[in-house]
């Protein structure tokens, strides 16, 4: 045989690279021979791009093969009868047959495109996953010796591990599962059925099970009281009144949000350093016995008082949301977060809470706050309060304060590092932000500002200065910035021509007469109705979705290269005519109060809403919009309308159209308006009309 027809026909380019980058190709011939395949007992060919295994035949003694993340469409491993090993996952396939691979032990062709997979014939497996898939069922009555198996995210309604004594580990969540029996499964250890309809989960025979993840489903009541190994729960996003975890005393993280829970007791909990326990209806938390607790989640409850005093290793609380008049947080020094915001607070010490990051104490009643002591502050929420004033200057790790929302004067803003202020709501007039080269994000609305200057903010990306009394906004030193909210002052020119990034701007109601945005091609949102605009060009802005322009003084639009439009208002113009024929993406179109005489949608096939009203339009032809489910054209100069290709219109309003006398619609249309169950109103002079007959 010559070394030629020794050579394996590998067509894929990046299977043949990776083979060879591994060492197969033991003479260097940039060729795999037969003989050199014989030798390989595993294979690593994981992110090599393949999409084609042609070859694989020839490796008869492949112990191991890893191809995941691939992009396969089918694998044939019929001849490779020694795997003992596979992970085919993150591929593309659509089918798998293993019934020759009758050694494997260990599977795994999660996250790809299976409907079915046939495992009678692996009976050595200890080990699956086909974990995000479409499988609608699994048999793995002939796997006694499975420990692990791992099938969630699929679309299973039912799962029978009865006769898999050996199972520790049991992943099956994401599924559509209304039962499941676990009672013959002893040795479990570790068992996910979250994300499924269950409504009840029978675990007394489960004495060995640690992790319990059963969240998301419909279960009522939970026994834990034969569980006694277990360190972790999850049971969130259930049903339950109550929670017995007294016989769990090795029990280290509970997750029970948002059930239905009005009381627990971790009194025989000493072990628990995680709680989550929100969204329920606790009215009291004794925690007094849980001393190595560092992670405390009971917001949204109806908690009206809260020790934690004994958890002195506390780095997290978060009791947002609850009824509390006061918190004391004195011996809580590893403190890193606390966010108590939405209570009725009226004073928080933190002078002890050194550690602290983050800070979130908006919408309370606090009318002093000390944060000097708290040095390594990155984050401060203190809107909505009564606070007359606040003083930062210690707090120069600040990266993000908000303190809106009432009458604050800030002290220290200069030392700060911050990249987000929020200062809406307040009674400023000025604001100084010479120092703050570093912030990113500014929203001063709703105040009282008649001037700012952020032109040493050169990195800022968003700003929010609406509803002031601005008649100026120099923006040019800020290329950076992606949007702006400038809308209610009292503006007369906006120059954003260097501002390159932006995709939303909101600078209605201002009294802005010309807008120039041919340098802002990103531009997605525009928002500048009720202005005095008498020219809007539009058509370096490809990829505006949506603008609002109404109440402005326009005369043209040009839209032909808005191709991604997707809402238009434009009413209380003086609008002659609307071309939309370029914008076949239209979903809204709404152009009262203009002088249109003519409206051609015929390209506006995804138009749902149309409002056409105060116009002189005599004809308009919808009959092509057959996604339309709101048409408003009264108070025109119609004299026909056809709706009857309009299946889905709901509301019709074509009155105060004198010269309108018949309105076309189908024979469902018009059983609906004679029973009067849409909203469709008309003259009185005018008719329903179908092909054959018309009604009043």
């Amino acid at each position: 045989m010559t070394l030629q027809s020794q050579n394996i026909n590998i067509p894929d380019v990046n299977f043949k690279k990776s083979l060879i980058m591994q060492g197969v190709d033991k003479n260097n011939d940039g060729q795999i021979q037969h003989s050199e395949a014989k030798l390989v007992d595993s294979l690593m060919i994981n992110s090599k791009n393949i999409k084609n295994l042609e070859g694989i035949a020839a490796f008869t003694d492949l112990i191991y093969l890893n191809c995941a993340n691939n992009q396969l469409t089918t694998l044939d491993l019929s001849k490779n009868t020694a795997l003992s090993s596979l992970i085919c996952m993150d591929n593309q396939l659509v089918s798998i047959d293993i019934s020759k691979n009758v050694a494997l032990t260990y599977l795994d062709c999660g996250y790809n495109y299976l409907t079915t997979l046939n495992l009678s014939k692996n009976k050595e497996l200890t080990y699956v996953c086909c974990a995000n898939n479409q499988l609608i069922n699994l048999d793995f009555s002939k796997n006694l010796h499975l420990t692990t198996i791992q099938c969630y995210n699929n679309l299973l309604t039912s799962i029978d591990v009865s006769k898999n004594n050996a199972l520790s580990v049991l992943g099956c969540s994401g599924n559509k599962l209304t039962t499941i029996d676990v009672t013959q499964n002893t040795n479990l250890t570790h068992l996910d059925c979250g994300y499924n309809s269950l409504s009840e989960l029978n675990l007394i025979k489960n004495t060995a099970l640690i992790n319990l993840s059963c969240a998301n489903n419909k279960i009522t009541t939970l026994n834990l009281s034969k569980n006694n190994a277990l360190t972790k729960l999850q049971c969130f996003n259930n049903q339950l009144t109550t929670l017995d975890v007294s016989k769990n005393i090795a029990i280290t993280k509970i997750l029970c949000y948002n059930n239905k829970l009005t009381s627990i007791n971790l009194t025989k909990n000493n072990a628990l350093t995680y709680l989550d326990c929100g969204f329920n209806y606790l009215t009291s938390l004794s925690l007094g016995k849980n001393i190595a607790l560092t992670n405390l989640s009971c917001h949204n409850n109806q908690l009206t008082a809260l020790d934690v005093s004994k958890n002195v290793v506390l780095t997290k609380i978060q009791c947002e949301n609850n009824q509390l008049t006061n918190i004391d947080v004195t011996k809580n020094t590893a403190l890193t977060i606390l966010y108590c915001f939405s209570n009725q607070l009226t004073s928080l010490d933190i002078n002890k809470n050194s550690a602290l990051l983050y800070l979130w104490c908006s919408e309370n009643k606090l009318k002093t706050l000390d944060v000097s002591k708290n040095i390594n502050l990155t984050e401060l929420y203190c809107e909505f309060n009564l606070l007359s004033s606040i003083d930062v200057t210690k707090n120069t790790a600040l990266t993000k304060l908000s303190c809106g929302g009432q009458r604050t004067d800030i002290e220290g803003i200069k030392n700060n590092s911050l990249n987000d202020l929020w200062e809406f709501q307040n009674q400023k007039k000025t604001i100084d932000l010479s120092n703050n080269n570093a912030l990113t994000e500014l929203y001063c609305e709703s105040s009282q500002l008649i001037s700012l200057d952020i032109s040493k903010c050169t990195l800022l990306t968003k700003l929010g200065c609406g509803d002031n009394k601005l008649a100026t906004l120099d923006v040019g030193m800020n290329p950076d910035l992606e949007s702006i909210w400038c809308n209610k002052n009292q503006l007369t020119s906006l120059v954003l021509t260097n501002n390159p990034n932006l995709t939303v701007l909101y600078c209605n109601n201002n009294m802005l007469k010309s807008l120039d945005l041919s340098k802002n091609s990103s531009l997605t949102y525009l928002s500048c109705d009720n202005n005095q605009l008498v020219n809007l060009i539009v058509n370096k802005c490809p990829s505006l979705t949506n603008i609002e322009c109404y109440s402005n003084k326009l005369t043209s639009l040009d839209l032909s290269k808005n191709a991604a439009l997707t809402e238009l208002w434009c009413y209380n113009n003086n609008l002659q005519s609307i071309d939309a024929s370029k914008n076949t993406l239209l979903t809204e179109l709404l152009c009262d109060e203009n002088q249109i005489k003519s409206l051609i949608l015929t390209y506006n096939i995804a138009l749902t809403k149309l409002s056409c009203v105060k116009n002189n339009l005599k004809t308009i032809d919808v009959t092509k919009n057959i996604a339309l489910s709101e048409l408003l054209c009264s108070e025109n100069e119609l004299k026909s309308l056809d709706v009857s290709k309009n299946d889905s219109l709901v509301l019709l309003n074509c009155s105060k159209n004198p010269l309108l006398k018949k309105i076309v619609v189908n024979a469902t249309q018009l059983e609906k308006t004679l029973a009067k169950t849409d909203k469709w109103e008309k003259d009185i002079t005018a008719s329903w009309a179908t092909e054959h007959k018309m009604f009043k």
